[in-house]
């Protein structure tokens, strides 16, 4: 036979390890970086551009639109 401070003890441990089992997954953050160029359109501005992009695909974080 169980006594009463046995099954309390039993329940209040169930009670607070239910909510740790039940956590959903994080989901990933969304990284959005904005941009302001103030040099007018060229090869220049377009070599940087470049370079961005494929730093920000090396570190994992640009994925191209299709």
């Amino acid at each position: 036979m169980i006594d009463r401070r046995t099954f309390l003890a039993g329940a209040g441990a169930m009670l607070f390890a239910a909510p740790l089992a039940a956590e959903a997954q994080q989901t990933a953050k969304i990284v959005r970086i904005g941009l302001l160029s103030y040099a007018a359109s060229g090869s220049a501005s377009a070599a940087r551009w470049t370079a961005l992009r494929e730093r920000l695909r090396e570190l994992g974080t640009w994925r191209d639109r299709t």
